[in-house]
């Protein structure tokens, strides 16, 4: 009689752990869609900085592209004026020849302008990008990972306080559980009287 009493209480707390997990399960499957929205949330942002960034980058290497090409045409322009320096004093030179050099630095002198002008440009949209990009960009993607964070937060809080209050009202008063088995303890007759 107190073996079957004993098995009649852990049937009844193993009917009390299945409700408890099926409980858990329940709130395991509701949260699984939340995870979900989370990482794609969590996804689209890092998407949105990959870009930003590859952006920012994207100007800069042209930014180089255009200050090499600037100091290529200063150069050249500078060898041009040199010469052209060199050239006029030197009676050996023909008047053909030296309008000729001086067309020659005129033109490498405008292609430099131009270059100046393009690199001028080009580090104008290259400031105004890194500004746009550390003064708005860059913490617009920090305050959506914040905010991420702080629902991901709410929800594990949200899902543990319910995964409490449900096992709490489910799980049996220990008085009640071990009690019993306590009781049923006490029947046993080891010494067979």
């Amino acid at each position: 009689m107190s073996h079957k009493a004993c098995l009649t209480q852990l049937t009844v707390l193993a009917g009390k752990h299945k409700q408890i997990a099926v409980s858990i399960g329940n709130l395991s499957k509701e949260y699984e869609t939340h995870i979900k929205r989370f990482l794609d949330q969590h996804k689209a942002i890092e998407t949105e900085a990959k870009k930003l960034q590859g952006d920012l980058d994207s100007s800069l290497k042209k930014l180089d592209r255009s200050r090499e090409k600037y100091q290529r045409r200063q150069q050249d322009a500078d060898s041009a004026e040199d010469h052209l320096s060199k050239a006029e004093p030197d009676t050996r030179v023909s008047r053909a020849e030296l309008e000729r050099i001086k067309d020659a630095a005129d033109d490498t002198k405008a292609r430099a302008a131009r270059a100046r002008e393009e690199y001028c440009v080009q580090l104008n949209l290259t400031n105004s990008h890194q500004r746009g990009f550390y003064r708005e960009a860059w913490p617009g993607v920090f305050s959506k990972l914040r905010r991420l964070g702080q629902e991901a937060e709410e929800g594990i809080h949200d899902l543990l306080s319910r995964m409490v209050s449900g096992g709490l009202d489910q799980w049996p008063e220990p008085v009640e559980a071990w009690g019993e088995l306590d009781n049923c303890r006490e029947l046993l007759d080891f010494k067979g009287k």
